[in-house]
């Protein structure tokens, strides 16, 4: 710009107002610009992570209703099959309990009538019938390992369990206002006095029976060990038809036919589930997917378009207040300083000199800053 500008009048200071102004809006602008971007950037995000959202959703959910549904198909299956095994079981226990008790028949028999030829000579020799019993010779004449251990276990229960239980009973029930000591010593009576009663009730039975009846209890106690034999067959009978793995002899084949229809049905879920989910993963998924972004992507467009819109003018915006600036700068600050390049203060300076306190801009500049100096 030609001539010295310090000389230059009130118009020109409006000139140079005017150049501000636009550089103040340009930069004004640019802000607005900044904001609205910052804005569009957070919704075109948002946007996005909504579109992702849903699309990861609803391919969760659409893929988990249809493993729901081959899965409650497969459990009915289950069901259905552990209530068949079930009743195989049932079946197969109730027919091999059948066989046991038809094998066994004999035995029982042989068994039931020693019982009753024992019970007829204990009557005829005019033996109490309970000496007949498997208890009586367990406890007064033992044979073999497993009757002497009973005998150990009926001996502790009459002369450790009874008498303990009957002096607990005593100490809470009639000693309970005593004290400690003279308690202790009753219970020690008590218990002494049952474990003797009943010792003497042994003794008693052992000579009015045993002693007594020696001979017809021996001839019992060998009835006895025929009857032990026999169950012990029994026993191994029973076992061998319960370690039996051919279950050719019991009717299972309707129970068979449905476990192996039920295996196959199971077996068909499992494929038709891994089968639907593959072409799910491959093909429906995509589908979905397509759909989301089909009715979802117009609107994140448009959000986009407008971003890039308002990036361009913001581009073009700071691109002419850099100018702007860069004018102002170069032409004006140079000479009047970049104090006096803002609206306010050129106001000032035009207001002086139309208040006729300055000629030209020099003068209206040295009023501003010392406006005494004039008077």
């Amino acid at each position: 710009m030609a001539g010295n500008l310090f000389e230059e009048d009130g118009d020109f200071l409006v000139s140079v107002r005017e150049q501000v102004a636009e550089r103040d809006q340009l930069s004004a602008r640019s802000l607005e610009l900044r904001e609205k971007i910052k804005k569009l950037k957070k919704e075109v995000q948002d946007t996005e992570n909504s579109i992702n959202n849903e699309i990861d959703s609803t391919i969760k959910k659409r893929r988990l209703e249809l493993s729901s549904q081959f899965n409650r198909h497969y459990n009915e299956n289950q069901s259905k099959l552990k209530k068949t095994s079930q009743a195989r079981s049932k079946g197969k226990s109730v027919q091999v309990s059948d066989r046991i008790k038809e094998e066994t028949e004999d035995l029982r028999k042989k068994n039931r009538k020693k019982e009753k030829s024992i019970r007829k000579l204990f009557k005829q020799e005019k033996v109490p019938l309970f000496c007949a019993t498997k208890s009586y010779y367990n406890l007064f004449m033992p044979k073999g390992l497993n009757e002497i251990m009973k005998n150990i276990a009926m001996l502790g229960f009459i002369y450790l369990i009874v008498p303990s239980a009957i002096t607990l009973m005593v100490r809470g029930i009639f000693l309970s206002g005593m004290n400690d000591k003279k308690r202790d010593i009753i219970s020690v009576l008590v218990m002494a006095g049952v474990i003797i009663l009943f010792i003497l009730i042994y003794f008693v039975l052992y000579i009015e029976t045993k002693v007594k009846y020696l001979e017809v209890l021996s001839d019992g106690r060998k009835i006895r060990d025929e009857i032990a034999e026999n169950e012990k067959e029994i026993r191994e009978i029973k076992k061998s038809i319960i370690k039996d793995r051919d279950e050719s002899l019991y009717e299972l084949s309707d129970y068979d036919k449905k476990l192996s229809e039920l295996n196959k049905e199971a077996e068909e879920i499992s494929n038709m589930k891994r089968e639907a989910l593959k072409n799910f993963d491959e093909i429906t998924k995509k589908d979905i997917i397509n759909e989301i972004n089909g009715r979802r992507k117009p609107e994140l467009l448009r959000l986009k378009e407008q971003r890039d819109e308002l990036i361009d003018e913001l581009k073009k915006t700071e691109k002419e207040y850099k100018e702007k600036s860069i004018y102002i700068s170069t032409n004006y600050a140079s000479y009047i300083g970049e104090e006096f390049c803002s609206q306010e203060k050129l106001d000032c300076l035009i207001q002086i000199m139309a208040e006729g306190q300055a000629t030209n801009v020099s003068n209206a500049i040295s009023y501003y800053k010392n406006p005494k100096a004039k008077e």
